[in-house]
């Protein structure tokens, strides 16, 4: 082995192969790689892994029983209920391949038959958001002592790359009827998003107290990625000065009239 000999591995034609001696077993196992160095860093993850089993017996945690405790320990008090009900999702289709399996057993060739299954039925920005939800799931089981490493960090995503169309804005006419057919406070959200270019949900969540008249700012609050980010309202791309300073100062800007 590259000039440095070790008694628990060893080669089946040109695989390497691990022998380990724990609690007085004997375990044998395919390390699954022809590569020395990767073999060494291989059987030493295995056998933390036969160890601590052998002291806690944590050995046979299904998948399902991970989704369960990843829902209620981590998901409930952590993310928006909208990425948990995109997880939620993602889990119903991993379920088809892992659900049974050991959480242990969840390798890199499993993660590539999932993918495999879902090629040519779902896009591939739906199969990459399913690998982020399994690969958060994972993390938790390594958290929690399940498991040792995540196998999904090694599965390489840039064999599914995501394709994107190019995104072509409504011309200036389609806006302007769509505008003069919608009520008058949807037409000023409307107005306010081609003007500065921020989310629906973003501009439909602002107050009064949210807008900087003095330095022509919007603070938003309520953000994608739940952290505030600062915006002008006058840019090259669009000037809300005539919307802004017509808007209430207190208050929502938009308030729901039904």
């Amino acid at each position: 082995m590259s000039g440095r000999t070790n008694a628990n591995i060893y080669l089946r034609g040109k695989t390497y192969w691990g022998r380990l001696q724990i609690a007085g077993r004997e375990h044998r196992s395919s390390l699954r790689t022809a590569d020395p160095r990767e073999a060494r860093r291989r059987l030493k993850q295995w056998k933390t892994e036969l160890e601590r089993e052998a002291v806690t017996g944590d050995s046979d945690q299904l998948f399902e029983e991970a989704v369960i405790r990843w829902i209620t320990e981590v998901l409930a008090t952590s993310v928006k209920p909208q990425t948990m009900r995109r997880y939620t999702i993602s889990i119903r289709s991993l379920e088809d391949t892992f659900k049974g399996v050991r959480v242990r057993d969840i390798t890199t060739r499993l993660i590539s038959n999932f993918v495999s299954g879902r090629s040519g039925s779902v896009t591939n920005a739906t199969i990459r958001r399913d690998l982020t939800a399994l690969s958060r799931l994972l993390s938790a089981c390594v958290a929690w002592g399940w498991i040792t490493s995540n196998p999904a960090l090694s599965f390489d995503r840039t064999i599914i790359r995501e394709r994107r169309d190019p995104i072509t804005p409504p011309c200036p006419d389609s806006v302007a009827r769509v505008k003069a057919a919608c009520p008058p406070g949807m037409a000023a959200i409307l107005d306010l998003l081609e003007q500065t270019g921020m989310r629906e949900n973003e501009a439909v969540s602002l107050t009064g107290d949210n807008v900087d008249h003095e330095r022509q700012q919007i603070r938003l609050l309520r953000t994608k990625t739940s952290r505030p980010r600062t915006i002008a309202w006058v840019t090259p791309g669009g000037d809300a000065t005539a919307l802004l300073e017509q808007a209430p100062r207190t208050g929502c800007l938009f308030p729901n009239r039904h």
